[in-house]
């Protein structure tokens, strides 16, 4: 078979990969592996089909919860009218097993967690590898990169805000599981004030919905609490939503449509 029809055969066959979300990107699937954590991952990369003003931004999603579809879908519904908005996505999805999870998304070692505290491998995996590997599947290089964590990558997401600064331009924590480990998030925070970091990347945003754990929500509160009595200068987080009563009606669809406006309007 020569090689341009083996080229067609593969370009169609990527092309047809998402169909959730073919009207608005170019999409493609990669399996990567990590030496430095020791994982597998799928890597899913979505380029805008359009000549977007974000085309330059990279959206990292680190999924640990399957909610890939989910996530397509919102971006799907709040970029039809926005085509010109959207950026580059890339996914990349930790396998649905705990060792790994506990391995990847812990930015401490906890001795009642096995395999924990590996944080550091995995922000250098994406620091060294993968944002690479993007930007040279995509002809692309980012003058932006920011960070969305949902639920159990929550804990990642603090980790690269606090003891990585300076990589991403803005964070997204999407109903962030704080249960993980309480303290760390805490003193991890704690340091990064002594250490007189001037400002938080802005907007860095949490959103928290009715279908966040309360145990955790209270948590989120209670940090959030914390960062508003600090003299950071010129640090912007937005809680969304408001409203205390609304966060027991508002479902995640709602607020994450709303985190993308501030992100990329």
């Amino acid at each position: 078979m020569k090689k341009s029809l083996i080229l067609a055969l593969l370009t169609a066959t990527l092309a047809n990969a998402f169909a959730t979300a073919d009207e608005l990107y170019e999409s493609r699937s990669f399996k990567v592996s990590s030496d430095k954590t020791g994982g597998e991952y799928v890597l899913r990369i979505l380029n805008p089909t359009h000549e977007s003003t974000q085309q330059t931004t990279l959206h990292l999603y680190i999924d640990a919860d399957q909610s890939v579809d989910t996530l397509l879908e919102l971006i799907k519904s709040w970029g039809a009218d926005k085509k010109s908005q959207l950026p580059t996505l890339a996914i990349l999805e930790i396998p649905d097993d705990e060792l790994q999870q506990n391995k990847d998304l812990t930015g401490d070692a906890i001795q009642t967690v096995t395999a924990s505290g590996g944080a550091i491998h995995f922000f250098d995996f994406i620091k060294s590898q993968l944002v690479p590997f993007i930007e040279k599947a995509s002809e692309l290089s980012f003058t932006q990169k920011n960070l969305h964590t949902h639920d159990k990558s929550g804990g990642f997401g603090f980790y690269a805000l606090f003891l990585q600064p300076g990589y991403f331009d803005q964070f997204y924590f999407d109903s962030a599981d704080a249960m993980f480990h309480d303290a760390y998030l805490f003193r991890a925070e704690y340091e990064y004030y002594k250490s007189m970091k001037v400002k938080f990347p802005s907007p860095t945003i949490v959103s928290i919905s009715s279908e966040d754990n309360l145990r955790s929500k209270d948590i989120m509160n209670r940090f959030w609490g914390t960062i508003a009595y600090r003299e950071y200068q010129d640090y912007n987080v937005v809680t969304l939503p408001q409203d205390p009563e609304e966060v027991m009606t508002i479902k995640r669809d709602e607020v994450v449509l709303r985190a993308l406006d501030m992100l990329y309007l």
